[in-house]
């Protein structure tokens, strides 16, 4: 059995743990370098613009590569509509299993996502199967976030701190082995968290490319964002990927090493699944049998290779009208929940409406759901997330006809809730509830508003979650 402390490793960073784990023969598949004097465009693609989830927009221009190295240049100055920019690049190279490992050091400031991951996002184009591994995003001063994401529903999280480190002041290779039945992440060569099929996780099954990426994100590191990360970089020493070769299985190989005890765990909060519909029991132009159909006749439909439910909006009016509405119901709760789906809304006069509730609520000509809890209104007029309480407040933003993952975490006993866009480990706004309901067990998604068009809203992959911190 190989083990390694992390505490050692510290001490000892100027060591390069290059070699794949011993318990698997490994053939290389990927390499850089970075030992020219430019990337390599032909080997990686940039971000090019804000992608609104992060507070800074991400180009070409600040991958610098000089002295074998690649800097993310990390600036505060206003472009694309962001306060700050920073980088993003991924590989044309894709990759089914392997170890895959970076040598690289984090900014010297908090307020940075240093990351270093897989993402299947231009590979599977059902969309059902997104995943992402994240082998580190790291956060000053020595915190690694080691995650498996399912972009449909849900996510697997862990929080390691190395203790008596600064992360920015030396390089260390974070690494992850993914095969069919498990993965492993490394810190220098010492295994630091691991998840297996055993255990119930839904293993990542389909190619990824790999990604170097910062941003700049309130919750990244202990502190607030300041300006100590103007001109700050990610620095990069290299890169690579293997495939395994050899025929062990490795859940079953007593020479894999244990996780390292070393490494300080954060508490996660445990989280039981109260609902999950993805639309694929029901038939084509039907309405699932679980749900409620609260006006008119939304349906699911097979769309972007698979089945979804369609909202189409009211016939044109000057006044408010209520279009397609969907109810589903889940076990009444009076804690903590989380709300989790996917939505497309591509036109400029729809208007998706989500509510929590604890009773259904037919509308009429001048109020739609008064008793609700979070209250939310995709309005395309501007591409916003608007929620009400007495007044609308803009909580996001979302990107016109595009498929995006959202999140509402609702605090019942205290009547507020947050809304996260993407990933996002924070939210991007926070609110109270429009009205003051004890308990939920209805969630609502609804086409509303004064409309032109006789377009539809697309919703997918929805689950609610208890949570017990």
């Amino acid at each position: 059995m190989r083990t390694c402390s992390i505490i050692g490793i510290v001490l000892s960073a100027f060591f390069a743990y290059a070699a794949p784990p011993a318990h698997s023969k490994w053939e290389l598949t990927f390499k850089e370098e970075f030992n020219g004097t430019n990337v390599e465009w032909n080997v990686w693609e940039s971000e090019r613009g804000y992608p609104r989830h992060i507070l800074s927009s991400r180009w070409p221009e600040n991958n610098v590569v000089s002295n074998g190295m690649l800097y993310h240049l990390i600036k505060k100055e206003k472009k694309g509509g962001a306060e700050w920019t920073s980088a993003s690049i991924w590989t044309k190279h894709a990759q089914k299993y392997g170890y895959f490992e970076c040598r690289y050091r984090y900014a010297p400031a908090p307020g940075c996502n240093n990351s270093f991951w897989l993402y299947s996002r231009d590979l599977d184009e059902k969309k059902r199967h997104i995943h992402e591994i994240d082998i580190n995003e790291g956060h000053y001063p020595n915190k690694i976030n080691a995650t498996l994401h399912g972009h449909a529903t849900w996510a697997t999280h862990e929080r390691i701190l190395i203790p008596n480190a600064d992360l920015s002041k030396e390089f260390h290779v974070y690494a992850a082995e993914w095969n069919e039945r498990e993965i492993i992440w490394y810190f220098d060569d010492a295994p630091i968290r691991r998840i297996s099929v055993l255990d119930g996780v839904a293993v990542a099954s389909n190619e990824a490319k790999i990604y170097l990426s910062s941003a700049i994100i309130a919750w990244a590191g202990d502190g607030a964002v300041s300006d100590d990360l103007n001109g700050t970089t990610m620095q990069v020493d290299w890169v690579r990927a293997y495939k395994r070769i050899s025929d062990k299985v490795m859940t079953n190989d007593d020479s894999i090493p244990s996780v390292d005890p070393s490494v300080i765990v954060l508490p996660s909060a445990r989280r039981t699944t109260l609902l999950a519909e993805n639309f694929e029991s029901t038939a084509e132009g039907a309405f699932p049998a679980a749900w409620q159909k609260v006006n008119r006749e939304p349906a699911v439909v097979f769309a972007h290779d698979n089945k979804v439910l369609k909202l189409t909006p009211p016939p044109p009016s000057k006044e408010f009208i209520a279009g397609d509405i969907a109810a589903v119901s889940f076990p009444k709760q009076t804690g903590k929940i989380a709300v989790s789906f996917r939505a497309a809304v591509s036109s400029p006069d729809r208007s998706l409406t989500v509510a929590a509730s604890g009773a259904v609520e037919a509308p009429t000509a001048t109020s739609f759901y008064s008793k609700a809890g979070p209250y939310l209104t995709w309005y395309g007029g501007k591409n916003q997330v608007r929620g009400y309480v007495t007044d609308w407040k803009t909580m996001g933003f979302f990107r016109n006809g595009a498929w995006m993952q959202y999140r509402i975490v609702i605090d019942i006993p205290a009547k507020k809730f947050d809304f996260y866009t993407g990933e996002n480990e924070r939210p991007t706004a926070s609110s109270e509830f429009r009205t003051s309901t004890d308990e939920i067990s209805m969630l609502f998604f609804a086409v509303t508003g004064q409309l032109k068009d006789t377009g539809t809203i697309q919703i997918d992959n929805i689950s609610v979650d208890r949570i017990e911190e």
